[in-house]
């Protein structure tokens, strides 16, 4: 789908990957070429659910566009919660109910924007990516 790669599940699989009461995005994990990886099924209409591989697991498999690739996936493991790195933690308490708003963020928004500090490769990258946090801890609370 446009610059993503992505398989989709068949229905009985979707079914049965998210839950009973189904889950919107189930957390997963799998093999894809026998290469393992973990990630969230995405909706795809009709209770069905997609599958995106990202680049990793793409190279890790030796696949690319239009290839054929052998995907076996199972429910995650439950995510342990992620400690609240110190820095975005006192930036968090700079801004007035500022933990609470990031707290009251689903687990997949607080994952996604824990996972986008740690890509940082310099303190300086860092410490913007910690205000852009912020920012939109902000917006979003503002909502």
């Amino acid at each position: 789908m446009g610059p993503n790669y992505c398989v989709d599940v068949p229905i009985e699989a979707s079914r049965a990957l998210s839950g009973d009461p189904p889950v919107r995005h189930p957390r997963v994990e799998g093999l894809a070429n026998g290469h393992p990886f973990r990630t969230r099924l995405t909706p795809r209409g009709g209770g069905a659910l997609r599958l995106f591989l990202d680049g990793e697991a793409r190279a890790a498999a030796g696949v690319g566009l239009g290839d054929t690739v052998e995907v076996e996936v199972w429910p995650a493991a439950p995510a342990a919660n992620a400690a609240m790195p110190a820095d975005l933690a006192r930036a968090l308490e700079a801004l007035p109910g500022g933990l609470a708003a990031f707290e009251s963020l689903s687990e997949a928004q607080r994952e996604g924007m824990l996972a986008f500090l740690e890509r940082a490769r310099t303190p300086e990258t860092r410490a913007r990516y910690v205000e852009r946090v912020v920012g939109e801890v902000r917006r979003r609370a503002g909502e």
